[in-house]
């Protein structure tokens, strides 16, 4: 029953994420960060759930809109070139999540 609950939950989390990102596409610019946030959310959301394809699409799609709208040392684009390290290690791809994490600074 808990485990019914839980997979439930991730569903209804998808949908409620997925309606927000609509919304704030709706009203908010195009540049504006919240719908950035929103589709980091979603690759976040994606990956609990072991849905790496979908998640690697919202990542890209977040990390370019970061990219794109805040620049590439903003610290939001910096966290969502993060994210793909997070993503590749859950999917088993470790040489894939090595190319994405910071140099090390030791």
């Amino acid at each position: 029953m808990a485990l019914i609950q839980a997979l439930e939950s991730r569903r209804t989390s998808a949908f409620i994420f997925a309606d927000v990102l609509e919304r704030r596409r709706r009203i908010l610019p195009a540049s504006h960060r919240h719908i950035g946030v929103s589709l980091s959310s979603l690759s976040d959301l994606y990956i609990a759930k072991d849905e790496f394809e979908t998640a690697e699409r919202f990542a890209r799609e977040a990390n370019t809109h970061f990219e794109t709208h805040q620049g590439p040392d903003h610290p939001y684009t910096v966290m969502s070139r993060s994210r793909f390290a997070k993503l590749y290690e859950a999917w088993g791809k470790p040489e894939q999540a090595a190319l994405w994490r910071p140099a090390s600074t030791d």
